[in-house]
């Protein structure tokens, strides 16, 4: 039973704002907003500006409308275990693949594997690279680019654990075959602040890769742009990985993160 001596108003205005967000009110105007809770526009502003202070609706200027922020995402998460994590990269890994005209990987890691759950192919020569991977599939932890960034910036604890199941088996004169060389690989990658895959899984792919990190600077997922050794080629790697440095940027700040090098 709730106390009504107990409520705040403030804070019950706030949340009534936030309940006004559904499948057919994705986003939502100042006015739109004061109708449906019936508050005048003068306290509807202060209380908007409150929540988008904190994270809990974010102001879209093109529309001039407002949108659940990645907050509430977080607490559905840590309500339901769950994050949706591919509905909020996509918009944006889909920019990076016209842009790059690279295949865009996204991966997290499920225990001690490496999934990938979304693949996003460029625009332009989309025939042009028959990859092994696939969306809800396992790759390769040692030889790829979304498996070093998740093992380089991941707590010891859980890199432990991830090296105890690799077997650093070997798919290219390239590829990393024991703990040692990948350890100092991981310590490069931590470095440099990317991971380069050279050709180590598929003979014929290269790719650059980036990590997305959460509002508690945790790795949450990894990002790769790949493409043919011909298309990657050395001089390239620095516009491909400042297209890459755009994109998770953009999507560690949508995940709360707050702490990056400009």
């Amino acid at each position: 039973m709730i106390d009504n001596d107990y409520t705040i108003a403030a804070v019950i205005k706030a949340l009534k704002t936030l309940k006004q967000f559904d499948a057919d009110h994705k986003s939502m105007t100042l006015t739109e907003l004061s109708n449906r809770c019936d508050i005048n526009k003068s306290s509807m502003f202060r209380i908007i500006n409150s929540l988008e202070s904190e994270g809990f609706l974010k102001y879209d200027k093109e529309t001039r409308k407002y949108k659940l922020g990645v907050v509430v995402f977080h607490l559905g998460n840590n309500a339901f275990d769950f994050l949706d994590i591919k509905k909020v990269c996509a918009p944006v890994l889909k920019k990076a693949a016209v842009e790059s005209q690279l295949l865009v990987h996204l991966a997290v890691l499920e225990e001690d594997q490496v999934i990938v759950i979304d693949k996003i192919w460029p625009t332009e020569h989309s025939d042009m690279i028959a990859l092994v991977s696939n969306i809800g599939g396992t790759v390769p932890l040692h030889c790829t680019g979304v498996g070093k960034i998740l093992s380089a910036y991941s707590n010891e604890e859980t890199r432990e654990k991830l090296l105890a199941k690799c077997k650093f088996e070997v798919y290219s004169t390239k590829t990393i075959n024991n703990r040692e060389a990948f350890m100092t690989e991981l310590n490069n990658v931590r470095r440099q602040e990317y991971a380069l895959n050279d050709c180590e899984h598929e003979p014929y792919l290269r790719c650059v890769t980036r990590p997305i990190f959460d509002s508690e600077g945790k790795v949450i997922a990894a990002v790769s742009l790949s493409g043919l050794r011909d298309i990657i080629v050395d001089d390239k790697i620095a516009q491909f990985e400042s297209i890459l440095h755009k994109a998770t940027n953009e999507l560690s700040i949508e995940f709360g993160f707050s702490r990056l090098k400009k």
